[in-house]
Formats: C-alpha cells, sequence, structure tokens
C-alpha cells in the first residue's frame, strides 16, 4: 500500500483514468458535475463529505467531470469527460463555500482545473490529517459527522471509533512512513529512543546498510537486518521517523531490538 499519488495535470489523468476500466477506491472518487444552482445544503454536505474522508484515512482525489458507467458486474466505472462550464463559479464553491461545513480548518486540499479531450475537469486533491480528525458541521440540524473513506465508498466513524483514533498515537508515523514506501523498501538508521537524531545508528557494526523496512501494511510493519526479520512493529512503536541527508531514514522506536547471535533472531522489548 502507499499514499495515492496526486493528479494535477491531464498526463495524470491519462495514467491514472481508463475509460470503462477505473473504478472508485480509496484513493479515487469522480463525479460528473455538482448542480451550483441548487443551493441546498444537501449539495455542498456531500462534496464536504468526500473530502473529509479523504483526510481521515490516507490522502485521495475527488475528480469532477467524468460520468460514471456500470459494467458487467454492476461496479461503476469512469465513463467519460463531460466538462464544465464554469470553472470560476467552481473555484469559489471548492475553495471558499466548502470550508464552512468542513472541520478543522487546517485541513488541506487543492483543487487543479484541467483541460483534457476539450472538457474541463477539477481534480479536488486532499492531504490525509496527521493529528486531527475530520468532521463535517451540518448547521441546520446541528449534526457532527465524522465520514471515513473506504474501498467501497464512504462510511461514518462511530463514536468509538473516533475515540480511538484520537488516542492513537501512530498515525503521523504511519502517513510518514507510506510517503516514504517506494514499495520494496525503505532503508534505515535506528536510533536509540533517548539519543539525538545525529547520533550514529546503534546497529552501526552490524547493518552495513542492510537494515530496512521490507514490507508495510494497515496496522505494522517490518524491520529486516542482514534477512533477519523482526516481528511486526506497530506503528504506534514509532517515537520519530525523518528523513536523512542521503539515502535513507532515521528512525526512533518506544522499543529495545535485541539482536541475538545463536539462535539467529530479533526480539522486541516494549518500553516508553
Amino acid at each position: 500500500m502507499r499514499i495515492f499519488d496526486f493528479i494535477r495535470t491531464a498526463d495524470d489523468l491519462r495514467r491514472h483514468i481508463f475509460k470503462d476500466q477505473t473504478i472508485e477506491s480509496e484513493f479515487l472518487d469522480f463525479k460528473a458535475l455538482v448542480e451550483l444552482s441548487d443551493r441546498s445544503d444537501n449539495k455542498y454536505i456531500d462534496i464536504a463529505t468526500d473530502i473529509v474522508a479523504f483526510a481521515n484515512n490516507l490522502g485521495g482525489n475527488l475528480i469532477v467531470g467524468i460520468s460514471e458507467k456500470k459494467n458487467e458486474n454492476g461496479i461503476k466505472t469512469a465513463h467519460e469527460y463531460v466538462g464544465l462550464e464554469s470553472f470560476e463559479e467552481y473555484r469559489r464553491f471548492i475553495e471558499s463555500n466548502l470550508k464552512i461545513w468542513i472541520y478543522p480548518t487546517s485541513l488541506q486540499y487543492f483543487a487543479n482545473y484541467i483541460e483534457i479531450e476539450n472538457k474541463k475537469v477539477i481534480s479536488i486533491n486532499i492531504y490525509p490529517l496527521e493529528n486531527h480528525i475530520g468532521a463535517v458541521f451540518k448547521a441546520g440540524q446541528n449534526e457532527i459527522r465524522y465520514p471515513f473513506r473506504t474501498t467501497y465508498g464512504n462510511r461514518f466513524l462511530s463514536p468509538s471509533e473516533v475515540e480511538e483514533r484520537v488516542m492513537n498515537d501512530g498515525r503521523k508515523a504511519k502517513l510518514a512512513i507510506l510517503k516514504a514506501w517506494n514499495g520494496s523498501r525503505i532503508d534505515l538508521k535506528i536510533h536509540s529512543h533517548v539519543a539525538p537524531q545525529n547520533q550514529d545508528s546503534i546497529f552501526n557494526r552490524r547493518d552495513n546498510g542492510a537494515t530496512y523496512i521490507s514490507e508495510v501494511r494497515d496496522e505494522d510493519f517490518l524491520i529486516s537486518f542482514n534477512g533477519v526479520f523482526v516481528e511486526p512493529i506497530p506503528y504506534s512503536f514509532v517515537k520519530d521517523f525523518w528523513k536523512l541527508g542521503g539515502n535513507g531514514y532515521g528512525i526512533v522506536l518506544k522499543c529495545t531490538l535485541m539482536l541475538f547471535e545463536n539462535p539467529n533472531r530479533v526480539e522486541i522489548n516494549f518500553r516508553y
């Protein structure tokens, strides 16, 4: 898994969107158009919900100006570019009008206005939230909802799920590691959890550049030391993760990794 690449240009659209093939996903949603002349809250709430749902997961992309068509399995796919008439009106809608329904105000998204096949579409790119839970506020009904993007569309988090996410301090580390993930490995220098970031790796004598993250998953990741794999490490065990000056990344863990010569294994001792 990895954080979705943002769509900013016509070339990006051609690379990610294939007519009658591409389906909506955890990172991608598309709409034919939004009827801006309809000033009802529901029109605004629908778009705000999509944006916040992506932000509460791993970020993503909402494209306005693509129609849908069901394939032989009944699954909606991107069909064709229908185009939008007034970019300026949509720009005001996206960059100003939507914000009064979205919390927190620090939630970041930006719109790219793209012309493709003589049609104009808007690509809304949404950054994931690191330290907050995004919400949609429906003022007329005094209702607050917490949407979350899944492979099958949006769902709403329950109060217990919201509480669990607020208490989980591993989300920031997860997003940083996913952003660095290239699909195969992340080279590491592991530091003591009390050491400054410029200190040599505590495994410097052993790793010789062979310490790396070998797999990233939804709840945890795997580290390899010269081919010896550690048990899954939850993202909440990561105290800090940063890009080094050269190649690779530094990582500070909230646990001790004990390497044993015989048998050749690694054990984790958890500590704060």
